[in-house]
This record gives C-alpha cells, structure tokens and sequence, in this order.
C-alpha cells in the first residue's frame, strides 16, 4: 500500500462534479499525501470507518509516514467536499466514512441495535426527487437518506425476548 500511495501523492486526481441532467465535469484536484493515504485506505477496505479507525489503521500501516489524528480530520473533509469519499450518518457522535466510485452515492439500513449496516444498491429517491419537481417546480441538487430500524438477527432476539 505505502508504494501505491507514494505514486498516487505524484499525480493529479480527477474528480467529477455530480449534478443530475447535466454532463459530468471532470476537474483536476491535487490532493495531499494524507489525503491520498486516506483515499486509498477506504478504497481497499472499502465499508464505514470512523476518523479514528482510519488513523490506528494508518499508524499500523505506515509508522512515521501515517498522517496524525488532526490530519486525518481535516483531510476526511477534503476529501468530503471533493466527493472522493461519502459521510454516512449511523446516529453516532461519531462520523463515518466511505469511498465512493466517481458519479455514485449511497444509503443505508442502520440497526440501531448492534450498528451494523447494510448498503443499498439502488437509489430510490431520485425517482421522487423527478415528482418533487413537477409538482414543487424544486430542483433537488443532493440528499441523503439513512433508514434506521432493526436487521433480521436483532429483530429476532427482540420478538424471543417478548415471549
């Protein structure tokens, strides 16, 4: 990992702008080694990290080339604000973090019992964000959308400790 990071700190990073109904614009972003180290660590692992997994990950990883917590922060922003990666609301204090293919995003299923989620593949928002705007005249440019409830296992210890 630490050479591809190396290779990808020399490069320019193109990233895609997503607006819905246009074409997508490709822009050049130079991104930091921190930022770079980031982004290839939640493309390889892929699923949600915390700010502070993704650091004890590097610190294990990287040694004395890892980024700091601070760092890691701010890059998580960056990196955010260049939609390399998605923030994903589990209801936590903590944020969470994933990569995201160029032009994708994505939802969830939260259990609010043991926090494990489950990605959903399709988007089925963007058909009511089509409605929203017949009948509002509103141009929706992002949402996000989190549904929290209980998977299977935990819903099935709670109907066994009803009975």
């Amino acid at each position: 990992m630490i050479s591809e990071v190396r290779m990808l700190h020399t490069d320019h990073v193109g990233l895609g702008t997503r607006r819905r109904g246009a074409k997508t614009k490709v822009k050049k972003a130079r991104l930091s080694r921190a930022c770079h180290q980031i982004l290839v660590y939640l493309r390889e692992t892929k699923g949600l990290h915390s700010a502070n997994d993704i650091y004890v990950a590097l610190r294990g990883e990287l040694l004395e080339e890892a980024p700091g917590l601070t760092t890691v922060y701010r890059s998580l922003e960056t990196l955010v604000k260049s939609e390399f990666i998605q923030e994903v609301n589990l209801g936590e204090s903590e944020r969470t973090f994933e990569f995201v293919e160029e032009g994708e995003h994505h939802h969830h299923l939260v259990c609010t019992a043991c926090r494990e989620s489950v990605h959903l593949d399709n988007c089925f928002v963007e058909q009511l964000e089509s409605k929203i705007h017949v009948v509002h005249g509103f141009e929706v440019r992002s949402h996000i959308l989190e549904l929290f409830g209980l998977c299977p296992k935990c819903l099935a210890l709670s109907e066994l400790s009803l009975k």
